[in-house]
């Protein structure tokens, strides 16, 4: 983790992809986001709408990805579960701050969290994501080519992160 703290695969969806999964994410009932501890909104934490896929072949897309980067990455976790994926949408003002997504106190509890750009980063401003080192203290430089629409990113679920207010778009 400490050497290879993200991996990602730069523009690997493409575009007629990344427009069925957001038609399959806007077709479900969307709700406010809330914090997973408490189970309850926060808007000064996190503000944006989520919606839960039970595709299976988006499931089966991002499966071989999130496989793919564990071996590559050589984080070699032990993978016997996942979760639904959680379509997120971000307008004017959303954002989240830095959070985890795994409880290591649960008996089961998620490794790897995995993140796609669905958008063409020219159609908004703000909404980066950032990802912070293993021991917490500063962001990770993170490569411009993250941004490009159908790029999948995996990452450590133990690693703070965030996505910034979205300011246009």
């Amino acid at each position: 983790i400490i050497k290879c703290p993200y991996y990602y695969f730069t523009s690997a969806i493409t575009d007629e992809f990344c427009d069925l999964i957001v038609a399959a994410g806007k077709e479900k009932t969307q709700e406010n986001a809330i914090i997973n501890t408490s189970g309850e909104e926060d808007k000064d934490y996190r503000r944006g709408k989520v919606a839960w896929l039970k595709d299976a072949w988006i499931e089966s897309m991002l499966g071989a990805y999130v496989e793919r980067a564990n071996k590559e990455a050589n984080w070699n976790f032990i993978l016997n579960d996942k979760e639904l994926i959680q379509f997120t949408t971000y307008d004017k003002q959303d954002f989240y701050d830095y959070h985890r997504d795994c409880d290591q106190v649960q008996p089961k509890y998620r490794k790897l969290s995995v993140t796609v750009q669905l958008s063409d980063p020219e159609t908004y401003w703000g909404g980066d994501l950032f990802i912070r080192h293993f021991w917490g203290e500063k962001n990770l430089p993170i490569n411009e080519e993250l941004r490009n629409r159908g790029t999948v990113i995996v990452f450590p679920s133990l690693l703070l992160h965030s996505v910034t207010r979205v300011i246009k778009g």
